[in-house]
């Protein structure tokens, strides 16, 4: 039988138990608001780009970004009406 340690920086006093379900609600929480609608918005798994894929990569983290900033809560929508008119994409904030 192994035994595996790990260290965890934090503020709050925590169990072994708390700090996992802590830890594992946050890991969750990150892939279904970034990784999961960059895969099935971007369609990024599906990506045929063998040549500098961060850089595609950094630019669908970008968009996903500036639309979660303007308050965008249906980033399929958004990716619509922002392909119909440049216009919108431009008078985002913080663009």
């Amino acid at each position: 039988m192994a035994e595996e340690t790990a260290y965890y920086l934090c503020e709050l006093a925590l169990s072994a138990a708390g700090s996992t379900t802590l830890f594992a609600g946050r890991h969750w929480e990150v892939e279904s608001r970034t990784y999961y609608v960059r895969d099935t918005r971007f369609q990024e798994d599906a990506s045929r780009i063998r040549r500098n894929p961060c850089i595609f990569a950094l630019l669908c983290s970008f968009a996903l970004n500036l639309m979660r900033f303007n308050g965008v809560d249906n980033i399929s929508q958004a990716l619509y009406d922002n392909a119909l008119c440049l216009d919108r994409v431009l008078a985002y904030e913080g663009l």
